[in-house]
């Protein structure tokens, strides 16, 4: 009834109701995330429906699906109805879209899945496709502009025309050290992030967790070199893992995903 009279007195204007949203006893949850269910909705609507529209008048006559946090599809208008379970829907599907691609691909499934985005996500998944563990670090980006905004003089390496300045890394092989401030700040942060995920690849494989490591994302081929050389560089466990880069996995692997389901229906 109080949908009825909401969409009567203020029609078009997004709401979230509690009970249809987190149908469940305690007062809090279900507050809480309708809450952040309703703070996005206008901003979600509106962009996912002018993605809907845009994608149709370029051509697309397709079902348009969304990623969700549980690792999930969902159709485009259900989400944009219930836009909260979009949040953190990136790192969820990384590593189910790497299972799909690499069952489909019959490159096996002990893998590690990295995915270097706005955060950097590393996800173990275990040869019966069992969650073994994973850990979260700030992304590049993230990282130079919190040195930027942390410390009075270091500059702001994130704008469209610096952030173009990491695509082509030095060689972290090489001896010596960066000798401006740009370069060292890059440097340092991506040789931290390819130090984090290769002492990762390390311990896993020593554990036989895993035999493969797959990188994908936007910043994938930033870290890639010297992910590579840091690996040679240290354990044998470590370098008997094979480390593929792929910045599309994760759409590949949602086609494999949906091409399962519309088999499954079929």
């Amino acid at each position: 009834r109080l949908g009825a009279l909401i969409e009567e007195a203020m029609p078009g204007v997004p709401y979230t109701l509690s009970h249809r949203l987190n149908p469940i006893l305690r007062e809090y949850p279900r507050a809480s995330s309708a809450a952040i269910d309703a703070s996005l909705k206008p901003l979600m609507q509106r962009h996912l429906r002018a993605l809907s529209d845009d994608l149709g008048a370029a051509g697309f006559a397709g079902e348009l699906l969304v990623s969700t946090v549980s690792g999930g599809l969902m159709h485009v208008e259900d989400v944009a109805d219930r836009p909260i379970f979009m949040v953190k829907s990136g790192p969820a599907m990384a590593p189910l879209a790497g299972i799909a691609y690499a069952e489909a691909e019959g490159l096996g499934r002990d893998v590690l899945v990295v995915d270097a985005g706005t955060a950097l996500t590393m996800t173990a998944v275990t040869a019966n496709g069992s969650f073994a563990g994973g850990r979260i670090l700030p992304g590049v980006a993230l990282q130079l502009e919190g040195l930027h905004r942390g410390t009075a003089s270091l500059p702001c390496v994130v704008s469209p025309w610096t952030r173009a300045r990491p695509t082509l890394p030095r060689n972290q092989a090489q001896p010596g050290l960066a000798t401006d401030t740009v370069s060292a700040m890059v440097d340092g942060v991506i040789h931290g992030l390819s130090a984090a995920v290769a002492n990762t690849m390390t311990a896993l494989a020593a554990a036989a967790v895993i035999r493969e490591c797959w990188l994908t994302g936007g910043d994938a081929p930033l870290l890639q070199a010297s992910i590579g050389t840091q690996v040679a560089a240290g354990q044998r466990a470590a370098r008997e893992v094979t480390l593929r880069c792929d910045p599309d996995l994760v759409l590949k692997g949602l086609l494999r995903v949906q091409a399962g389901a519309e088999g499954d229906r079929a």
